[in-house]
């Protein structure tokens, strides 16, 4: 769903961002988070949904370095939005993590559903696989 059609039913945005800016929209809020000295939980209000999108982009030569942080970097952003949840006093009915379908591996020939079985053959598929783990840990 695009931000006008959900603001046009009267929800709000809230986005967490290391360089959090003013907006000019009522129902679009940026919220400084994963900074020394943010504490998101603080600021937001009772969230339903959350969409966890975060983590370092993955359009880059994959180098061990650039490994270790496109992993890192979603662990630690899930991490931080479990901590944030568990902090506050009305939980979300679900949380979506926007894994990929790298998480099936790869394939010249194949085709893959959500039936699919996920992999774990291959540097996208494991990150996809502990990155979705770690989202349901309780």
């Amino acid at each position: 769903m695009s931000q006008k059609v959900l603001a046009a039913e009267g929800h709000h945005l809230y986005i967490l961002t290391r360089n959090p800016k003013e907006s000019e929209q009522n129902h679009l809020h940026y919220v400084q988070w994963l900074t020394e000295g943010a504490a998101p939980e603080h600021e937001l209000p009772a969230i339903d949904v959350w969409i966890n999108l975060a983590g370092k982009s993955i359009f880059t030569r994959w180098t061990d370095k650039a490994k270790e942080g496109i992993l890192s970097s979603r662990l630690k952003s899930t991490q931080e939005v479990r901590r944030i949840i568990e902090a506050q006093e009305s939980k979300p009915s679900v949380l979506i993590q926007a894994s990929a379908v790298g998480i099936y591996g790869t394939s010249q020939t194949g085709d893959f559903t959500e039936e699919s079985p996920p992999a774990d053959s291959d540097f996208l598929s494991h990150t996809s696989r502990l990155w979705e783990a770690e989202g349901q840990k309780d």
